[in-house]
């Protein structure tokens, strides 16, 4: 499970390093079958073979390009290799081997950890790894670079899997073909990155603090609740309430957790689904601000029990809070352990740069 504590050693901020004169002096040349790509906000070019689709995703906290191959296979679920290459943030004082330990450490839960190898990319010394967790197996490479964190993350990784000729020499020919023509220099535009260092509240009299470095967030929450190892982000606590629906021992609790992409403008547009569903109305939907960012909190009425909902828009993603049980009549008593855990939650959550 991912730290629960916030590192007592804050990181110094990386000073932006000024730009390559010409940074296409450090890039490769193209040869037959690739293309050279050239990330100057980045601060990384590579060669990349035709009959893949590249997208570029630069946004405030980094910079992600993404390649991808044909679906192959038969089926629904047709899979495609893919290679993503992106600018993580500073390097926190790490070097490869510290980053990649790091990185496996905070995605792989409790299971056993894969071998870490070396890998040379141009002069620039990797860490690799195999089998990392992902929709499929991923193989990953992590550096840091005119002091900044980079990831290549290959899915699926070949290692292991019984996968079809086509898919398989797609994956690597993304990876060969990358990896042995990838090249850094400094970034003309280093990401806006926010650590957790910079914004997470400290242990009060009575509260405890939890750090989600993954999910970009860290909150306190009351020492009398428990915060659930195996489930990051979620905290449970109180008296037992009593059985409803097949559930036994009902306690209260609150998940918090990254949504993901908000694509709206504004927090009220985070309610629209749940009312275009007929799940609520409009009228059940309060705007307000938690922790200066806007958001909406409603209940929904679903089985076994009432939940309480907050969806917090925070830049290009967003939050979502899921209290319960919300039964004043059925338990009066959880009522009060509810609110002092949402009210706790809610007046200290902040936000940072998810890590990777």
């Amino acid at each position: 499970p991912e730290p629960t504590a916030v590192p007592t050693t804050a990181v110094p901020p990386v000073e932006a390093p000024t730009g390559t004169p010409d940074p296409l002096a450090a890039c490769p040349q193209p040869v037959d079958g690739t293309s050279l790509y050239l990330s100057r906000q980045g601060g990384f070019c590579f060669l990349s073979p035709t009959g893949f689709t590249l997208d570029e995703e630069p946004d405030a906290e980094g910079v992600t390009v993404r390649m991808y191959g044909p679906p192959r296979g038969e089926g629904f679920e047709r899979p495609s290799a893919n290679l993503t290459v992106k600018l993580n943030g500073p390097d926190e004082g790490m070097d490869a081997e510290s980053y990649a330990i790091r990185w496996i450490e905070l995605n792989y839960f409790g299971q056993p950890l894969p071998a870490i190898q070396p890998l040379d990319l141009n002069g620039v010394l990797a860490a690799q790894a195999g089998e990392l967790p992902g929709f499929l197996n991923q193989r990953g490479a992590f550096l840091t670079a005119n002091g900044y964190r980079y990831s290549l993350m290959l899915s699926p990784d070949t290692t292991g899997m019984q996968l079809g000729d086509e898919l398989t020499t797609d994956a690597e020919t993304l990876w060969d073909t990358v990896t042995s023509s990838i090249a850094f220099f400094p970034p003309d535009a280093p990401p806006n990155y926010i650590s957790a260092e910079q914004v997470c509240p400290q242990a009060g009299a009575d509260t405890l603090p939890f750090v989600s470095y993954v999910n970009g967030f860290c909150t306190l929450y009351p020492n009398d609740f428990t915060a659930v190892a195996d489930f990051a982000g979620r905290f449970e606590g109180g008296p037992v309430l009593g059985n409803l629906g097949g559930f036994e021992n009902v306690i209260t609790s609150l998940t918090i957790a990254n949504a993901g992409p908000a694509n709206v403008d504004q927090a009220r547009d985070l309610a629209a689904p749940a009312v275009d569903e007929g799940i609520i109305t409009w009228d059940d939907v309060q705007e307000l601000s938690i922790s200066g960012y806007p958001a909406v909190v409603y209940h929904i009425d679903r089985e076994p029990w009432v939940h309480r909902i907050g969806l917090i828009l925070v830049g290009e993603r967003y939050y979502s809070l899921v209290a319960q049980p919300v039964e004043p009549e059925l338990w009066p008593d959880g009522i009060p352990y509810l609110d002092k855990l949402w009210n706790t939650a809610t007046g200290s959550i902040q936000f940072f740069t998810p890590w990777e």
